[in-house]
C-alpha cells in the first residue's frame, strides 16, 4: 500500500479545519442532502464527505459505511487532497497504490473510488466529496461535471462558516476598540488603514485622516475647505444625498454604497463609503462619521467592515437567505442543466419539467405539470408496459432493473417523433411517498457517429469500396442466397500487374489515382447486383451472382480483362495497366468456407499471374 505524502501547506490546511469547530460533529441535514444526491445521480451505493485531520479521516456526513472514521494512511481522499481536480480509482485491485489497502481487502471492499477536493475559502483542501463503489466501474464527463457540482456546494456551505468564524473574531475585536478611550480612538483615527472622516450635515468636511486624503489626492487642509459634493461624481451625488436625507430624517441609521470620487489629478476612485449618524440626546444628528474604502485594493477589509456592522439578529437572517439561496441555485442548476429533468410520483403524474425538457420534447412546463408521463414522452407501444410497471412499484415492488442505472429507452416528442435517449433515475423518498426523478440526455448524435464509425470501418478509405472486412462479412449471405436460388456464384480475384514499379516510379500519389480510377472502372464494368471490394494493396475481389451453370463465360473474362487493360489517363499520361484474374466458382449445397474460396482464387490468380497474362485457372467448388 502506497500511502499519501502530506500536502506542502498541512499546516494551515490543520488550522483552518480547526477553527471550522466541525470535527466530530453531529451529522447536518445540509450535508446529508449533498452525499444522499451523490450516491442517487452517480449511482453508487457510498458516499462521504471525509475531512483529512491530522492523523486520520472523519466523516462528516456518509452514505452506506458504517465507520464514522479510518486511519489517515488508509484514506482515498488523502490522495485526492493533492489535487485541484477529481481524483478517480477505476480498479483497486489493479492500482499498485490500493491493491493491498485494509479498506479494500476489507470492508467496505472498495474497488471504485472518485472523489473532489473541498477547500477553504483561500483554496487549502480539507478532505473531499467521495463516491465509492464495491464493483470497478468508468466515471462520465457528466457524472465528473456533476460531482464537482455537488462538491461546490459543500464548499459553499464550509465558506459560510469560515466567513462566520472571521465576523465573530472581528466583533469582539471591535467592541473592545470601542471600549478604548477618546485619545486612543482618535490615534485609530489618524493611524487608520481606511478613510476616516467627520463630516457636518450639509457635506463640509470636518476632520478627516491622512488614508482620505491620499485615496482621494488631495491634502487634508485642502479637504477641510471643501464639501464631499465637490469631489463626488455627479452621476452618484443624487444616490448619496437622498440616503444621508433618509439618515436626518431618523427613517434609517447608516447607509452604505459604492461611489466614485474625483481624484486631484482627474481621475476616479472607486470607494466603499459606509455612513452612521452623530446624534445629540434628544436622538437628533449632529453630524455624520464617515468610512471611506478603496474598493480596488481593500475588498477584503471591505466584507469585514460590513460583517461588524451585522446585529444578531441580522445573521440569522442572512443564514437564512443563504439557505434559501442555496435551495435557489440547485433549482437553478436543475433548470439550467444540460440534460432534461423530469420528475413523476409513483402513479406517473409529472411535478417537475425544466428548461431542458422544454426544448427536447415540445412540451412547455405549465403544460407538462399534471399530465401523466405516459401521455407525453413514452411511445405509444410502450404505454401498456410502462403503466405495468408503475402498478407494480405503488405496491411497493419498483422497478429495480431501471432505478439507480443509466439505460437507453426511446422518447416521444410532442409533434410525433422519436428519440434515443439515456435515462438516470433514481427514486426519492418524499413525505411518505416516492419521486422519481431522471436525467434524460439526447444521444441522437452519438447514435448517428456510430453508425457512421461502423459504415466507415466496412468501407475502403481510398476507394470508397466494400474493404476486406465487408467482403467477409458479405460472402456468407451471398453464399446463402446461392443456396436458396441453386444458382451458382463465382469469386473473381484480381491483381494489378506492375503495380509495384507504378509506384516506384511516379509516386505514390498517381499510385493511389490509378487504384482509385481502376475501382471506378471495374466498378462500372460489372452488374450493379454484383460486389466489387478492395481486399489490400492492389487485390480486388468481385463477387458475381446469378450463373445458372458452375462454368463461368470466358467471353465475359476476356471482356472484362480488355476493359480493365485499357490505359488510364492520369495528368495528361497514358499508364498502361493490366490485371491478372483468377476465378472461383461456388456452387449451391458446397461445403466450401469463405477463406477457402478467397484463397483458391486467390491461387488461380497467381497461377495467371506466373502464366499467360490471358490464361484462365478455375477451380471447381
Amino acid at each position: 500500500m502506497q500511502a499519501p505524502r502530506a500536502p506542502l501547506d498541512e499546516d494551515a490546511r490543520l488550522a483552518v479545519l480547526d477553527s471550522l469547530n466541525i470535527l466530530d460533529t453531529d451529522a447536518e441535514e445540509v450535508f446529508d442532502r449533498i452525499t444522499r444526491l451523490a450516491s442517487r445521480l452517480l449511482g453508487t451505493p457510498m458516499s462521504a464527505l471525509s475531512l483529512i485531520d491530522r492523523d486520520r479521516q472523519w466523516f462528516k456526513s456518509r452514505v452506506g459505511l458504517d465507520a464514522t472514521e479510518t486511519p489517515r494512511d488508509w484514506a482515498f481522499c488523502s490522495h485526492a487532497i493533492h489535487g485541484q481536480h477529481e481524483f478517480v480509482v477505476h480498479d483497486a485491485h489493479a492500482d499498485p497504490r490500493f491493491h493491498d489497502n485494509p479498506l479494500v481487502t476489507g470492508a467496505p471492499y472498495i474497488r471504485f473510488y472518485a472523489g473532489v477536493p473541498v477547500t477553504s475559502s483561500s483554496g487549502l483542501a480539507l478532505g473531499s466529496l467521495c463516491v465509492l463503489d464495491t464493483e470497478p466501474r468508468e466515471l462520465t464527463d457528466e457524472d465528473r461535471a456533476m460531482l464537482r457540482d455537488l462538491a461546490a456546494l459543500v464548499n459553499r456551505e464550509l465558506h459560510l462558516r469560515e466567513t462566520l468564524h472571521h465576523a465573530r473574531h472581528s466583533s469582539r475585536t471591535t467592541r473592545a476598540a470601542l471600549a478604548r478611550t477618546e485619545a486612543r480612538f482618535r490615534g485609530v483615527f489618524e493611524q487608520a488603514a481606511v478613510g476616516m472622516a467627520v463630516v457636518a450635515l450639509d457635506g463640509r468636511w470636518l476632520q478627516v485622516n491622512q488614508t482620505l486624503a491620499d485615496i482621494v489626492g488631495y491634502p487634508a487642509s485642502q479637504l477641510l475647505e471643501m464639501t464631499f459634493q465637490d469631489i463626488t461624481v455627479p452621476e452618484d451625488l443624487e444616490t448619496d444625498l437622498a440616503l444621508a436625507a433618509r439618515v436626518c430624517k431618523g427613517e434609517q441609521s447608516t447607509y452604505s454604497l459604492e461611489k466614485r470620487y474625483m481624484h486631484a489629478e482627474g481621475h476616479v476612485v472607486w470607494v466603499n463609503l459606509s455612513v452612521s449618524a452623530a446624534l445629540d440626546d434628544q436622538g437628533r444628528p449632529t453630524h455624520f462619521i464617515a468610512v471611506i474604502e478603496d474598493i480596488q485594493a481593500r475588498k477584503a477589509a471591505e466584507l469585514a467592515l460590513q460583517a461588524l456592522r451585522q446585529t444578531l439578529e441580522d445573521k440569522v437572517a442572512e443564514r437564512t437567505r443563504a439557505l434559501h439561496a442555496r435551495e435557489s441555485q440547485m433549482r437553478a442548476v436543475l433548470e439550467h442543466a444540460n440534460d432534461a429533468y423530469i420528475c413523476i410520483d409513483e402513479h406517473g403524474v409529472i411535478c417537475e419539467w425544466n428548461r431542458k425538457a422544454e426544448q427536447l420534447f415540445g412540451w412547455r412546463r405549465d403544460e407538462a405539470l399534471g399530465l401523466r408521463i405516459d401521455e407525453t414522452i413514452v411511445p405509444h407501444e410502450l404505454r401498456s408496459a410502462h403503466r405495468g410497471s408503475l402498478a407494480r412499484t405503488s405496491l411497493g415492488a419498483p422497478d429495480s432493473g431501471r432505478v439507480n442505472r443509466r439505460v437507453e429507452l426511446t422518447a416521444l416528442t410532442r409533434d410525433g417523433r422519436t428519440l434515443p435517449v439515456e435515462v438516470s433515475l433514481g427514486a426519492v423518498p418524499c413525505d411518505g411517498r416516492t419521486l422519481y426523478c431522471a436525467f434524460l440526455h439526447d444521444i441522437s448524435e452519438r447514435k448517428a457517429m456510430l453508425r457512421t464509425l461502423e459504415e466507415q470501418a466496412l468501407r475502403d478509405p481510398l476507394t470508397g469500396l466494400p474493404n476486406r472486412r465487408e467482403l467477409i462479412s458479405e460472402m456468407p449471405k451471398a453464399m446463402a442466397r446461392a443456396d436458396r436460388s441453386e444458382h451458382h456464384m463465382a469469386v473473381i480475384f484480381l491483381d494489378l500487374d506492375g503495380f509495384k514499379q507504378i509506384n516506384d516510379t511516379l509516386g505514390h500519389e498517381v499510385g493511389d489515382r490509378v487504384l482509385c480510377t481502376f475501382a471506378n472502372r471495374l466498378q462500372s464494368s460489372v452488374r450493379e447486383t454484383d460486389t466489387v471490394a478492395r481486399l489490400a494493396g492492389d487485390e480486388f475481389v468481385v463477387l458475381f451472382e446469378g450463373l445458372y451453370t458452375p462454368v463461368i463465360d470466358e467471353e465475359l473474362i476476356t471482356l472484362l480483362d480488355e476493359r480493365l487493360s485499357a490505359p488510364l489517363e492520369i495528368d495528361g499520361h497514358d499508364i498502361p495497366v493490366s490485371a491478372s484474374i483468377g476465378v472461383q466458382i461456388y456452387s449451391p449445397g458446397s461445403t466450401s468456407s469463405v477463406e477457402e474460396l478467397l484463397d483458391r482464387a486467390d491461387k488461380a490468380m497467381y497461377e495467371v499471374k506466373h502464366a499467360a497474362r490471358d490464361a484462365l485457372r478455375k477451380l471447381a467448388a
